[in-house]
C-alpha cells in the first residue's frame, strides 16, 4: 500500500487498523503460504508447475488440488497486501455504500463497495493482486477507493442481492423488444 494511501486511511482510522494497514508483506505469495505451514514446499513447487501450463492463479491451484484451504489463502492474501479481512455474515456491506460503483463494475470485477468513510470507499475484493489494475476501470465520482479482503463466495452472493435485480431488468432489455420473447404473452396451460 502506497504511503498516499495509507496517509488516506489514517485520517480516518484507529490507529491500530492503520498500523495493521502499514504491515503487508510483498514476497511472492507461495512464499508467505510455506511460512505460515499453509502448504509444504513441494505442493507449492508442484503448483507453479501446473501455473505455467494452465495459466490460472496460484491460490485456486492449490486449492483445486486439496493443498490449501480458501480460508488459509485469505489469510496470506490479508498478510501480503497489508489488508483488513471482512467477513459478510458479522460486519456485510452497508447498503448505503453498495450503489456507489455501477453494477456492471462491480459483476466484472468481482468487488462490491463495503463502505464509504468521507471520500474514501473501501471495496471488498477477494483478489487484491488485481485491484490495482480494476482502478484503471473504476468510474471517478470523487472517491478514493481502497480494498478490503473478502471471500469471493460472500462477494458473489452480496452482487446478487444488491445487483441481481438491476442486471436481470438491463438483460431482459438487452435485445431489441421486435427479436425478443419478454413481450409474448403467457399461453394458458392445457
Amino acid at each position: 500500500m502506497s504511503t498516499q494511501r495509507l496517509k488516506l486511511v489514517a485520517s480516518n482510522t484507529a490507529p491500530q487498523q492503520v498500523e495493521a494497514l502499514a504491515l503487508h508483506d510483498m514476497r511472492p505469495l507461495g512464499e508467505i503460504l510455506v511460512e505460515m505451514g499453509a502448504v509444504s514446499p513441494q505442493n507449492l513447487t508442484d503448483a507453479l508447475d501446473q501455473q505455467k501450463r494452465l495459466d490460472a492463479p496460484l491460490g485456486d491451484i492449490l486449492i483445486s488440488t486439496g493443498h490449501l484451504t480458501p480460508a488459509h489463502l485469505q489469510d496470506a492474501r490479508a498478510k501480503q497486501h497489508g489488508l483488513r479481512k471482512v467477513v459478510f455474515s458479522q460486519d456485510p456491506p452497508d447498503p448505503r455504500s453498495t450503489h456507489l460503483l455501477p453494477a456492471t463494475f462491480c459483476v466484472h470485477h468481482q468487488v462490491i463497495p463495503w463502505l464509504q468513510m468521507d471520500d474514501i470507499l473501501l471495496v471488498a475484493t477477494s483478489r487484491p493482486d488485481l485491484f490495482d489494475a480494476l482502478l484503471g476501470d473504476a468510474p471517478r465520482y470523487g472517491l478514493t477507493l481502497l480494498p478490503v479482503l473478502a471471500d469471493a463466495a460472500d462477494i458473489q452472493a452480496a452482487l446478487t442481492r444488491h445487483c441481481g435485480q438491476a442486471l436481470a431488468r438491463r438483460a431482459e432489455l438487452r435485445v431489441d423488444e421486435t427479436v425478443s420473447c419478454r413481450t409474448w404473452r403467457r399461453a394458458p396451460h392445457i
